[in-house]
């Protein structure tokens, strides 16, 4: 999975033709990457040095070194490496930022501004650095959102409400319900586990169950949270026996269809109502 990496600069020019590759390796602590097409010409990584490196260029004519090679928005049109030949290594105008992707093992779906959904990001998860104890990889196939998800996407729900009584701050608030593979067995699991919106999680076996052989993943993952909310609210607590009569409010959603399903199934006379 690629996510978001470093800023770097990129050089733009009308010519779709123009390529440049100079030997600077031994100037700057970053390859150069060359890319044709018809503006995005070339990237170079010179600014990701890091500190204390030596990045040396000169004028042409002038011995003077340049240190802030990007200190303006127009660059000068020529540059010299102290460490190369005396010969052009890069013609252009000016530069714009972008950020060049880099490969991953884990990631995750973020929502960086909550209201705004073109600001979801895929980004590094943390897994690769934390081991928790009583938690499981498993591997995600399908992730399911749910109108929770919505409300916090577009601002409408405060995100920090969920980790008001857990430790757990690593992750995204969206989406906890999934369905995959556990990692090294390859057991078929859904269940429940922090920023499942994501290519793998980190969660607790208790909040999982094994997918029945009769079950997609697909389908699979669109009943941890709903069902067990209505087996809950349903079963546990309001104690629905069979025959009875039950009133189902907003019954279009994940969880009024989950217990119109259950209410079915225990011969309920069920009355229910939709939104507009």
């Amino acid at each position: 999975m690629a996510v978001e990496g470093i800023e770097t600069r990129v050089a733009t020019r009308d010519s779709a033709n123009f390529i440049v590759m100079c030997g600077l390796e031994k100037a700057i602590s970053q390859p150069i990457i060359a890319i044709t097409g018809q503006d995005v010409i070339v990237v170079l990584l010179i600014v990701l040095a890091p500190p204390g490196s030596n990045n040396y260029f000169t004028k042409p004519g002038k011995r003077k070194v340049e240190t802030k090679l990007f200190s303006t928005r127009k660059l000068q049109k020529t540059f010299f490496s102290q460490n190369h030949p005396p010969s052009p290594c890069i013609q252009w105008l000016e530069h714009n930022i972008m950020k060049v992707p880099r490969s991953v093992d884990y990631s995750y779906i973020k929502c960086l501004s909550y209201g705004n959904l073109s600001s979801f990001k895929w980004m590094e998860s943390p897994i690769k650095y934390i081991e928790h104890k009583n938690e499981k990889l498993f591997h995600v196939y399908y992730s399911a959102l749910n109108f929770k998800d919505v409300l916090i996407a577009t601002g409408k729900l405060p995100a920090g409400l969920l980790w008001k009584n857990s430790k757990d701050i690593r992750s995204s608030p969206i989406c906890f319900e999934f369905s995959g593979r556990e990692d090294g067995t390859g057991r078929r699991v859904c269940g429940i586990g922090m920023s499942a919106f994501a290519t793998s999680v980190l969660a607790d076996p208790r909040s999982l169950m094994e997918v029945p052989d009769q079950w997609t993943l697909e389908e699979a993952a669109t009943v941890p949270v709903v069902y067990s909310t209505c087996y809950y609210g349903l079963i546990m607590k309001a104690k629905l026996k069979e025959r009875q009569s039950i009133l189902i409010h907003s019954g279009t959603g994940g969880v009024g269809q989950a217990a119109i399903n259950i209410a079915l199934a225990m011969n309920c006379e069920i009355y229910t109502t939709v939104g507009k």
